[in-house]
């Protein structure tokens, strides 16, 4: 018998990039699944030379998807002194 704590759970929360909690369900397949698959979709068109008009739509999909996994670049600092070299 399951109990609430040993039972098996495929939804688990999160928080989004607002900070809102949601619950995800992890059997969808995420953002790294999909740029794998457009990946494996690209090596099969190029063994098929297939028209550039395909090659060029899946070239804007892995681009489109590549931008949505990367993280998000911290900003620099600027202006101001810099605290490594600051002898004062």
């Amino acid at each position: 018998m399951d109990t609430p704590l040993t039972r098996p759970t495929r939804r688990v929360p999160v928080l989004d990039a607002a900070g809102d909690p949601r619950t995800v369900d992890v059997r969808d397949p995420g953002p790294l699944d999909t740029l794998r698959e457009a990946y494996a979709e690209r090596l099969a068109l190029l063994a098929a030379r297939a028209p550039e008009e395909e090659l060029t739509r899946n070239s804007r999909l892995i681009r489109s998807l590549e931008s949505g996994v990367l993280p998000a670049r911290a900003r620099l600092r600027r202006g101001g002194l810099d605290p490594a070299t600051f002898l004062g």
